[in-house]
Parts: structure tokens; sequence; C-alpha cells
């Protein structure tokens, strides 16, 4: 998971006292906000989108050899 992200879920856990609460302001499950953590899973365009992110991605060609 990108750094800033990381930061702002870190930050969304302090202002809401703990990563519960945090998990219920951002609209997913406890288990999914553990996960996260966790590196297990990554963040989804709609928790991007609430936290501020979007994703870009960027397509490459690269030449078979």
């Amino acid at each position: 998971m990108n750094a800033e992200v990381r930061a702002a879920i870190h930050r969304v856990i302090r202002e809401q006292g703990g990563q519960n609460l945090a998990a219920v302001r951002l609209g997913i499950s406890k288990g999914y906000m553990s996960d996260l953590l966790k590196n297990r899973r990554q963040p989804g365009s709609d928790l991007l989108k609430r936290l501020g992110f979007r994703k870009v991605t960027d397509t490459r060609l690269e030449k078979i050899v």
C-alpha cells in the first residue's frame, strides 16, 4: 500500500480513537480494516476516494524478445 494512503488511514484511526471506530467512519468492516493494516488487502477505489485519493494506472508496452 502507498505510504501516503497508509498515513491517511492511520490519521483517521487516531482521530476516531481506534481502529474499529475508524472502520465505521470509513464505511468498511473491521475485518477489512485489519486486512489493510496487515497488508493482506489493498484499498479499493471507494475507500481511496473517501481518503482523498484516486487510483491512477499507467499502461506501458514492453517488447517481447
